[in-house]
């Protein structure tokens, strides 16, 4: 398990994402630290701790908004569930990540939303390639999303419905903090990265 001390090489995307909306569990799970641990660093780097009811969700959207990101998610997006550990526990942790050269593209979504987190990346093997930028979104932020984005999305939008599964499965009646059927969780993570497979269609994966 990471300790405090451990947290400091990733001080500023923990911080970035925290200010982006993301909660302390999620982070919890993600760096595999107890939850005293995570809301001490958060104090020390002068973060003011929200209660839930503060969680960023993401904006309303126009019909025609929630129509161009479905867009952006089927055609450059990928919806993925992985697997991993947390304080002993399995957990299911869920994102959607869209890469692509177009940085301003990339911070419309950002801004349009209210939600998620951007990332840049060097391709340090690759001097001629443009700079690649990359928005990643997760966790309650992206259910609040796909609630708005699915009526419009194709391609991906049986991913889209098991992530909304797993979701459902971490929520109880006042809202997040609970992990159900740990086992259909794994099930479905497992079911997305087959569907996610290059080659392998959506009716072979089901």
């Amino acid at each position: 398990m990471a300790t405090p001390n451990k947290l400091y090489p990733n001080k500023d995307e923990i911080l970035t994402r925290f200010d982006a909306g993301s909660s302390v569990k999620e982070l919890c799970q993600e760096y595999d630290v107890t939850e005293a641990s995570m809301r001490s660093f958060l104090k020390k780097n002068e973060r003011e701790l929200r209660g839930r009811t503060d969680l960023k969700q993401c904006n309303e959207l126009s019909i025609a908004e929630a129509a161009y990101i479905a867009g952006l998610i089927d055609g450059d997006g990928c919806l993925t569930a992985t697997v991993g550990k947390s304080r002993n526990s399995v957990v299911v942790n869920y994102k959607l990540i869209v890469s692509m050269c177009d940085q301003p593209l990339i911070e419309w979504l950002r801004e349009i939303t209210n939600v998620g987190t951007i990332t840049g990346q060097n391709r340090i093997n690759q001097p001629n390639w443009r700079h690649l930028h990359r928005y990643e979104c997760s966790g309650q932020q992206l259910n609040s999303m796909l609630e708005k984005v699915l009526p419009y999305l194709k391609l991906k939008r049986p991913q889209a419905l098991l992530l909304q599964e797993i979701g459902s499965l971490k929520k109880n009646k006042l809202g997040w903090g609970v992990d159900r059927n740990i086992e259909r969780q794994i099930e479905i993570s497992q079911l997305i990265q087959k569907m996610n497979f290059r080659g392998v269609r959506q009716d072979e994966a089901l």
